[in-house]
């Protein structure tokens, strides 16, 4: 199944050189190449990264913080005193040095979860980074196939004309060898290389059609062109079949973007869980060893020298803080219902874009099935037309419309093959199988 393709190529993925010009390029093997050197993916990959980085217990708030402080200041002052028994006692420009140094350890004890909430929020943020490498992931392998299929079709479509071309050369000969020896008309050789060109034309074309393909091929890989660089064929899932029911039960439960809108719903629940958080009392506890030394030239005391441990708590409860964290629940609670409404929203637009991919795919299916049978019956009727060209029941013009009639329905049939292989690709993309 893709899903678990995208998974393995993201564990085992490496850095792996590109094809050599003797090898085809398979569908699997671009796609390892744009996983590996796409700059979307990549950026991706480092966001996760990031997330990963951040989701941890101390930006949480589940750490204690643990702080070594020192501080040392000196005071010059004029200074005067008068004591209670009257005497005084003056010093100009006396010294004061006070130092202390200690290690100090905080740590909230409580906060009504508001730091769990925070930790379940930043793991809910690393899953959301996760699913959006994958989200992104499958876009690009949605592109990659449209892409690939498309150049597969231009492959097709332009040995289809090159076998008109023949036809009309060959045509051409002939009418050239009837003119001469007086059986043909310049009239019929005209007409003939008047359609030879326009084939030529038409040939021509598609290889542009399928230059400007590979450069998009090429760039969602994000490698240089190869013009060497040849596809490997691939069937255009034309045994695949698909169940409605099964298709609707896995895009509400599998498609990328629904699994992630649904997690970005769950950061909003983390988000108003956080916000309620505030609304309760905190308990911060302190404990650490302290050591001040103060040195002064007036005073009471020369010296005074202090060292040993400490504990305390402090509780703080918010009273008013100008409807702050009860506008911010507010906010919140409105995202939280905004992004439902968005959810429900998305829900409804993937059933419908199911209903119109499966609808392609049946109609292309339908359309398949009756080109393939109309391709049968003009390739017997060539048959036909052959033997009675060799019996001179018909000229060359009759025989030259049953060959063109054999073209158009091979062409017919290439482009409902891709029409049908495109249509499973979205509908592959939608149920992020």
């Amino acid at each position: 199944m893709m899903r678990y393709a995208i998974l393995a190529f993201l564990i085992t993925i490496t850095s792996g050189g590109f094809l050599t010009a003797q090898e085809k390029l398979s569908l699997e093997r671009a796609f390892q190449v744009a996983l590996q050197q796409n700059y979307g993916i990549e950026m991706s990959r480092k966001s996760l990264e990031i997330s990963r980085t951040e989701n941890h217990p101390g930006n949480a708030g589940l750490l204690p913080q643990v702080s070594l402080i020192s501080g040392v200041n000196y005071a010059s002052n004029n200074s005067k005193q008068t004591f209670f028994d009257g005497t005084d006692r003056s010093a100009d420009w006396a010294g004061n040095f006070t130092f202390n140094t200690g290690v100090q350890a905080d740590y909230r004890l409580y906060d009504g979860g508001a730091a769990r909430n925070r930790k379940q929020r930043l793991e809910r943020l690393e899953e959301l980074s996760e699913q959006q490498v994958e989200v992104m992931a499958r876009e690009l392998l949605t592109r990659l196939s449209r892409t690939y299929y498309t150049i597969l079709y231009y492959d097709d479509t332009r040995r289809l004309i090159e076998e008109s071309i023949a036809f009309f050369e060959d045509l051409e000969n002939l009418e050239r060898e009837r003119l001469d020896i007086g059986r043909g008309t310049r009239l019929s050789l005209l007409q003939t290389q008047s359609e030879l060109n326009r084939e030529k034309a038409r040939l021509e074309q598609v290889i542009s059609w399928r230059q400007v393909a590979m450069q998009d091929l090429f760039r969602i890989m994000n490698t240089e062109p190869d013009d060497e660089l040849e596809l490997e064929e691939e069937d255009y899932y034309d045994q695949a079949e698909v169940d409605p029911d099964a298709l609707l039960a896995e895009v509400l439960t599998n498609n990328p973007e629904l699994v992630l809108e649904t997690m970005q719903q769950f950061v909003l629940e983390s988000e108003l869980d956080i916000s309620r958080a505030e609304q309760y009392p905190t308990l911060d506890v302190s404990a650490g060893v302290d050591y001040s030394l103060t040195l002064s030239e007036v005073g009471l005391l020369e010296s005074n020298r202090n060292y040993g441990p400490f504990v305390g708590a402090t509780l703080r409860m918010n009273i008013f803080d100008g409807h702050r964290s009860r506008k911010n629940i507010e906010v919140n609670q409105l995202r939280l219902e905004m992004g439902s409404l968005q959810l429900a929203d998305l829900r409804s637009e993937l059933e419908t874009e199911l209903q119109k991919r499966y609808l392609e795919f049946k109609n292309s299916d339908k359309m398949l099935e009756i080109e393939r049978e109309n391709l049968e019956l003009v390739r017997q009727n060539l048959e036909l037309a052959e033997e009675m060209f060799q019996a001179g029941r018909i000229d060359n013009f009759e025989l030259r419309e049953v060959q063109q009639q054999l073209v158009r329905a091979e062409e017919a049939v290439a482009t409902i093959r891709r029409n049908r292989a495109m249509a499973y690709i979205d509908l592959m993309a939608l149920t992020g199988l």
